[in-house]
Order: C-alpha cells, then structure tokens, then sequence
C-alpha cells in the first residue's frame, strides 16, 4: 500500500489502496513506528490529554518544541514579572538523542530552600521548554524563540536571560600556564571574594572597564612571559574575545538590572548544568529515538508538578514562601482531599501572582514618613483592596523619584 490520501494517478492496481478504516489505519501505524518524525508528529496532532508537543516541523530541518501550559505560564509569571523576576537560562545539552537538545530553565519564585551554611535561601530550577533540533543557526533559534511568542505573547517582555553562548574558541587553559598563574588571571577578571577584590566584570560602565583593561596591559604580559616564556598572547586574545561579551552581558550595572542583587552577585550556571545532569539520568545516558526520549521527558514534567503538589502539603525539599501560607495544607489535612480538591489548590497556587503580598517587600524599606500619601487625610470609612492600595503607593513613590531626578534633589 503506498496511498495514504486516496491518490490513484502513481499506484500500480487497485490492490495497492486501502479497502477499509481498519486498512487505512493499518498504514498509518506502519509509517508511525517506522518514521521517528511522522511518530512525533501523530503525537503532536492527536496526543491525549495536555498538549506536550507543540510543534513539530521536518523542512528546512527536523524541529520540535515541547512543554505544558502551565510552564508557559510560569514563564510568563517568572520571566516578564517586573517585581520579582527569574532570570531564564538556555542552555544547548547534549548526548541524549540523536538530535541537538535546548533546554530553558527558570527559578520557581514562589518556592525555597534554606542553605544550612547560611541565612540565605534558593529557588528550584525547573525545567521550562526543550527545543529540539538538528542545526545550531540564528534561523534555527529565531524559529524557537518564535514559536514561544506565538504561544505567549507576553513573553516579549521577559527581563532577562542567561546563556554561556558555547562559542567554541581559545580558552585560558590553552595558553598553557601553570595553575597557580591561571588563578591570577582567573581573580583578575572575576574578582576574590576571600580578600574582597573586585575584577573586571566589577566595572560600573565601559569606560571604567577599558581603563582597568588597560591598567593590567603590562601586568598580564608579564605574568604570561614569565611563565611561559614565550611572546604574550592572552591579553590582545582576551581583547579581541572577550571584552566585547563583558561589555554586553557583563558589567555590574547589567547584572544588577537583572536582578542579581545589588551589588550584584555573577551569574553561574551551575544549577542549571545539574538539571542537565538530571536529563541525562532519566535517559540513562543512552541516545533513544525521538518518540521514546519526548515520552521520556514528558516524565520529567510530571515529576516536576509532582514536587510542587508535595511542597504545598510540607512533605518536599523546597517550601511554599511565607507570603504564600494560604495555598498550604498540613500534610494530615491534604490527604483527607478529594483529588479535584488538590487539584483546584494547586492550579490556585500555579496561578498566583509573583508579586509579593507584603508591605514590606513592595516598599524595600522605606519609612512612613517616605510614603507619598501619608500626608493625604483618608476617611476612616474609607476601604480601598490592599493589592490596589500598594499600586497606588508603588506609582506615586516612582513619581517622586524621578521628579526628584529630574530636578537635582
């Protein structure tokens, strides 16, 4: 049978066309299991249940795109989110299919860790989208960031992305110098946190940066001819390589406009390669064809979900914030729930706003007598919503800063 649409015009009898439903389902099967591509696509078009695969496409090149609705709604929550942001990071993975892998990862902000050795607390990276492809082109990842604008068109407004570029040129360790003076060009450019020493990315605009280039022209010269001795080559390399990637992405007003703390802590991928690593676990480290790693991953997702559900009943590694108590349940409570009562709780805490309900929070310190409506005498009867009230505040306070701006104050 080589028909699948009815076409007679190339068959050579009449034998060759499917005589019935069950025939003509027959042949779909065979071109399913034989063809990985057609299979991704019977999966796109007729899946069951939530949609997983989004899009699938075999000219110019074989691509597809995967993920849930409520990670595209967690990227519009995490990533556009003008409050409290993730930063998303993209990152190519590889050896775990025979096509390349692109995965986008984000922190669920809603959910913490406290670190034992500090204070401090972290967010779960979680997984967002996997682009899967065959080439690495500015067509091939326009088609990708398309495809997710076309899908959410909010997400034109997300704040800010990481990514290591996996540009393939020189590294450091390629200019053969012993370790000890790899780590001085290494406290050079990153800074030494043990000794509070700030680096080259610590530069507050390009000119600070090109003036303190400059200032370690002769130093790095030296410290490369003396342990090689041989002719410089890393700092014009480091010129002509890296400068105008630190000038783009890098600097410190960059990365505290994007979120990373003021000042500013650098931006590591470290989690996010650990979440690579985690794929890899999952496949066992074996290319599988398409179809099987999409079902594969598809697993992944619902893990994923499956952790959120058990952090809101108290059972999971990460917790729900303290602003977000309401969606919690103790753990004795949230088994004696219907399953379309757990259900309705946890699309109510998927669909929370990323803004943090606390007055503290939404005013980063500032006193009453900062407050630009302290002054306006309101009513006693007077009851405006709590989220209305903080907008209002949070839009008069941005006026005020950019009057007093304006004016020199």
């Amino acid at each position: 049978m080589k028909s699948l649409n009815g076409d007679t015009t190339t068959l050579p009898s009449a034998g060759s066309l499917p005589r019935s439903r069950q025939q003509a389902s027959d042949v779909r099967r065979f071109f399913v299991d034989k063809d990985p591509l057609f299979s991704v696509m019977h999966m796109c078009i007729e899946g069951n249940g939530p949609q997983f695969v989004r899009v699938v496409t075999g000219a110019p090149e074989p691509m597809a795109v995967v993920t849930f609705d409520w990670t595209l709604n967690d990227l519009v929550r995490f990533g556009t989110s003008p409050d409290n942001f993730s930063i998303l990071a993209v990152d190519p993975t590889f050896n775990l299919c025979a096509f390349h892998v692109t995965v986008m990862t984000y922190e669920h902000k809603l959910l913490e860790k406290v670190v034992a050795s500090s204070t401090s607390s972290i967010h779960p990276v979680m997984l967002s989208h996997i682009f899967i492809h065959q080439r690495k082109t500015f067509a091939t990842y326009h088609f990708f960031a398309s495809q997710l604008i076309g899908m959410r068109p909010q997400l034109r407004d997300i704040k800010a992305f990481g990514t290591d570029d996996n540009i393939k040129s020189n590294h450091i360790g390629d200019f053969k110098v012993p370790l000890s003076v790899l780590h001085e060009f290494i406290a050079d450019i990153f800074g030494k946190a043990t000794d509070l020493q700030l680096g080259l990315v610590d530069s507050m605009d390009e000119e600070d940066l090109m003036t303190k280039f400059a200032s370690l022209k002769d130093t790095w010269n030296k410290r490369e001819s003396d342990a090689t001795k041989a002719v410089p080559k890393f700092y014009s390399w480091f010129l002509k390589y890296c400068i105008p990637v630190v000038k783009s992405n890098m600097l410190r007003s960059l990365r505290t406009a994007a979120g990373l703390g003021s000042p500013p802590l650098p931006y590591y991928k470290n989690r996010v390669e650990s979440l690579n690593k985690v794929l890899k676990l999952h496949t066992k480290y074996q290319k599988h064809q398409l179809p099987e790693f999409i079902k594969i991953m598809e697993g992944l997702y619902d893990a994923q979900v499956k952790e959120i559900e058990k952090s809101l009943c108290g059972i999971a590694e990460y917790r729900v914030l303290p602003a977000y108590k309401q969606h919690c349940y103790e753990a004795r409570k949230w088994f004696t729930m219907s399953e379309n009562q757990r259900k309705a709780v946890l699309r109510r805490f998927m669909s929370a706003s990323t803004i943090i309900p606390s007055f503290e929070s939404s005013y980063s310190g500032l006193s009453a007598s900062d407050n630009p409506l302290s002054s306006l005498p309101l009513p006693h009867s007077l009851q405006i919503k709590f989220e209305i009230m903080l907008k209002i505040c949070r839009s008069l306070t941005y006026v005020k800063l950019l009057v007093q701006s304006l004016v020199g104050l």
